[in-house]
Parts: structure tokens; C-alpha cells; sequence
């Protein structure tokens, strides 16, 4: 059996990555089946990751974000070995994976988290969505919703657009699908969805 379709949906906070999940989702449906994720439910370290990065402030260390660094790709070898090798579906939409580094962590260069990832023999996915939308638009957005801004290493929207310039800068240099949602939602999602579209005999 061929292995399913990987697509990892990556990306700052509040730029509409997991509700574009739900709505590609419901597209893909009645042609596939389809399993989605979210990595943070599944990794067995992501307790003891968010422990360091809340004790280390909001300006975490260079050693500690090695350190996290080290957990997420372990992490995420687990998730590879006990979750994604045996999935049967045609399509798997994790929400966040490795590519998501490149925004979050300051002193870790995201060649080197990377590394750490393929050195763990973490999946790496047949197609990267990199969400991303105005740092002003994403901070309010991520106010808004019910969970808030819901981030240990992002504090202020000073760090917020940093961050989402690293992202875009790394999604530029490893030429993933760079999404950006400030269209309506039915725009992005259908644009999305032929982006897969053209991975799967639909």
C-alpha cells in the first residue's frame, strides 16, 4: 500500500492555519480518505517542552531552545514511527511540524532544527503549507480567538512580526507553499486544495 500524502499546515500564530485545515478538509472528503493531526495532541514530550520555554521567560536561552529543539524533533520521530508509518489513509493534514521552527525559535538557526529533525529520521512532508498574513492582522486575529494568543515564547507583537519574518524568509528559501490569508477563507481553501489535488489521482 502506497504511503498516505503528508501536508503539514505551519505557520505564525493567528494566520487562519488551523480553521484552513478544517475547510480543506471538508473538501477533500468525499474524494478521500483523510485523517487529520495536531502535532501537540500526539507528542509525548510536549509537556516537558512547554515546562522549559515557560520557565525560561520570555526571552528563552540559547541552550534552551537547543534543548527544546532536541525534544520536539524526538517528539516527532515518535509521532513518525507510531502514528504516521502506520496511518492508511490517502491524506494526512498535520496541523504544525518541523517547518514551524523556523518562527519560533530566536537563536536556533532553522538549518540547524533541521538537522536535528533528519537526524531523528523525522517524515518530512510531501508538501508544506506555510500560512502567513500581515503580523498586525495575525496579532489581532490570535487576541480574538477563545484560546487567546495561547504561546510560551511570543509575548509582544514586536516578537510576533519577528517571528513571522523568519517564517516567511524560511519559506522562501525552502520553497514551500507560501499561503497568504488575508483572501476569504473560501479563496485560500480552494486554492489549497488544488495544491494536494495535483499530489492525488482525484
Amino acid at each position: 500500500m502506497a504511503s498516505p500524502l503528508f501536508v503539514s499546515f505551519d505557520g505564525p500564530k493567528g494566520t487562519g492555519k488551523t480553521t484552513l485545515i478544517r475547510s480543506v478538509s471538508e473538501l477533500l472528503q468525499p474524494y478521500v480518505t483523510l485523517r487529520c493531526l495536531v502535532e501537540k495532541d500526539l507528542d509525548p514530550f510536549a509537556t516537558e517542552s512547554r515546562r522549559l520555554l515557560s520557565a525560561a521567560g520570555p526571552r528563552p536561552t540559547q541552550e534552551v531552545e537547543a534543548e527544546v529543539v532536541e525534544k520536539f524533533a524526538r517528539g516527532r520521530a515518535w509521532i513518525t514511527e507510531h502514528v504516521l508509518r502506520l496511518a492508511t489513509e490517502h491524506v494526512v493534514l498535520m496541523d504544525r511540524w518541523f517547518p514551524s521552527d523556523a518562527a519560533f525559535r530566536r537563536h536556533v538557526p532553522f538549518a540547524e532544527s533541521l538537522e536535528a529533525n533528519q537526524r531523528a529520521g523525522v517524515a518530512i512532508p510531501d508538501l508544506v503549507i506555510a500560512t502567513t498574513c500581515d503580523p498586525r492582522e495575525s496579532w489581532l486575529r490570535a487576541h480574538a480567538r477563545h484560546r487567546g494568543l495561547d504561546s510560551v515564547v511570543i509575548h509582544d507583537e514586536v516578537s510576533h512580526a519577528e517571528a513571522t519574518r523568519r517564517f516567511e524568509a524560511a519559506a522562501q528559501t525552502h520553497r514551500w507553499a507560501l499561503i497568504r490569508t488575508e483572501e476569504p477563507a473560501e479563496v485560500i481553501a480552494g486554492h489549497v486544495y488544488r495544491l494536494i489535488a495535483e499530489h492525488l489521482p482525484l
